[in-house]
Formats: C-alpha cells, structure tokens, sequence
C-alpha cells in the first residue's frame, strides 16, 4: 500500500480539484502503460495547442507538465523533491548534449549533495 492515500495537486490545477485520491499501486509494467497513454494524451494537447496557433506548443505542453509535476512533487514530498531537483540538474546536460543551458542555472539553489570521501586525495 502507499504511503499516500491522497495528495495535493499544484495550483494550476485547482480548478478541477485541490486534491486527490491517489491510484492503487502498480508495478512496473502497469506504470510503464499509464506513461505511454500519458505521453500520448500530452501530444494531443500539443494538437490542441498548434490548432490555436500557438508559436510553440510542443514546448508550451511540455513546460506546463513539468512545472506540475515538480509543483506536486513538492507539495507531497518535499524531501525527495529536492534529491530530484538535484538529479534532474544532472540528467539536462546528459538528454541535451551542446546545450547553452546548465544545470547550475536550472536550480542555482539547489543543494548538491556531499560526496563522501574516505580522506584519500
């Protein structure tokens, strides 16, 4: 069972609702289908998106996803919020080779974790 019954949904969606009951647990595979259907769903709201003529809507589908999930990530796990933070700072520059942008201007706040040495130099 998770350790989740309900969760808080970000701002941006509190039109629809300020929380939620949380789905039962699924194992991988099951996960992996609902990603696929998500991902799917996510570009027909891209459709929606150029049919109104927006200048980016793949990027603009996108952005809004992200910054929900991380606001609810936020919102119901703080904590492990921020360990991702810090590994998504580290995952950019490996998904977009050549980019001008880097991962300390993504969360310049963010805290990295320390690295434990055994005193060897």
């Amino acid at each position: 069972m998770s350790e989740f019954s309900s969760i808080r949904l970000p701002v941006a969606l509190h039109a629809l609702a300020s929380d939620a009951i949380v789905s039962d647990a699924l194992d991988g595979e099951q996960f992996a289908a609902r990603q696929v259907e998500f991902i799917k769903d996510l570009f027909g709201y891209v459709a929606y998106l150029r049919e109104r003529s927006r200048a980016t809507p793949v990027a603009d589908a996108f952005l809004a996803t992200f910054v929900n999930l991380l606001e609810a990530l936020e919102l119901n796990a703080p904590g492990e919020a921020q360990a991702c933070a810090v590994q998504l700072q580290q995952i950019i520059p490996v998904i977009f080779p050549g980019s001008t942008v880097f991962a300390n201007s993504i969360a310049p706040h963010a805290v990295t974790p320390a690295i434990e040495t055994d005193g060897a130099e």
